[in-house]
Formats: structure tokens, sequence, C-alpha cells
């Protein structure tokens, strides 16, 4: 065999092998691929799971800020130490919503999902007047807050709209439920 021959049978066997390998490389990073995506699915899961433990802290300033359409954290009860405290744990409960619009500038969770699972806790809290006098007493502070706010405020209106027409197009709910009770 010459050395011409060996050539040619190299490449003969080369390139299979080389496509081989090829295709197991690119096996490799499908499935590396497929475990980040797996991995980041597990830590927006997480983060949520967090900040839910995060927000029930505040559990009572969303209660009063969603039924009790008087409060406004301004009671005239407060003594001065009660007032300071409330507008604190106020600032705080808005800290945790800035932090989050700092990682939604950044891309780091769904803004779909932020608006769809805390959008309302937030609009309700803004709703309130005195809240509102926080963030407009210093708005260069509350830069994050705003942008959050301007990121969910057009999503939460777009869910309204689907809801409302997803109401007056679906059928009774006891089509879907049998609704009466069985004896046994």
């Amino acid at each position: 065999m010459s050395l011409s021959d060996a050539a040619d049978w190299a490449q003969l066997v080369g390139i299979p092998l080389t496509l081989i390998a090829l295709m197991v490389a690119l096996n490799g990073l499908y499935r590396a691929k497929q475990q980040l995506d797996h991995a980041d699915k597990v830590s927006q899961g997480q983060f949520i799971f967090t900040l839910d433990q995060v927000l029930i802290s505040y559990e009572d300033l969303r209660t009063r800020a969603r039924y009790d359409r008087s409060w406004d954290y301004v009671d005239q009860q407060l003594t001065d130490f009660q007032y300071v405290h409330e507008r604190a744990r106020i600032r705080y409960y808005l800290a945790v919503f800035e932090r989050l619009g700092e990682l939604l500038k950044r891309g780091m969770v769904d803004s779909a999902l932020v608006a769809e699972l805390y959008g309302s806790r937030l609009e309700r809290l803004l709703r309130k007047d005195g809240v509102r006098q926080i963030v407009a007493s210093k708005p260069e502070e509350w830069a994050r807050l705003v942008y959050l706010w301007r990121e969910l405020h057009p999503k939460r209106e777009a869910m309204k709209q689907l809801w409302d027409k997803a109401i007056k197009e679906s059928p009774p709910f006891s089509q879907y439920v049998d609704c009466q009770t069985q004896n046994d």
C-alpha cells in the first residue's frame, strides 16, 4: 500500500468519524441547553416562592390597601411613633417592588408573569394617596418602582380586558361543575 493510498484510506475513515464526533458534540450542546432552560425555570419558580415569602410579612398592609377603602396610613389616631413605624413599613413594602423593578429592567424576570402575580398588589397600594405622596416626594429615589409600574400597567389593563371578554363569552360555571350534592 502506497502512502497515497493510505492517505485516501485515512480520509475515507476520518470524514465519517469527524461527522459522528460533530453529531455527538451537537447532541451534547442540545442537552446542555435543555438543562440550562430547565435550571432557568426552576430558578424562576424559586424566585417566585421567595418573593411570596417576603411579601407575606407585609400582608397586613396589602389587606388594608385592598379592603379598607378609608385606609391611607395617615391615621389621625396614630401616635408619632406609630406613624413613623407605619410609614417605614410602607417604604419597605414599596422597596420590595422597587427591587422587582430593577430585576425586570435587567431582564431577569418575565414582565407578563410579574404583572399577573404581583400587579394587583402594586396597583392597589399605589391607589392610596399617602403612598403616592411617598413616591412623589422623592421620585428619583423611586425610579425603579416607577419603571415597574410603567411596565406593568399596560399589561394589567390588557389582562383586565381579556378577563372581561372571557367572562362575557364563557358559559355559566355550573356547566363545568356538577353543583348538586349527592346523598349516599
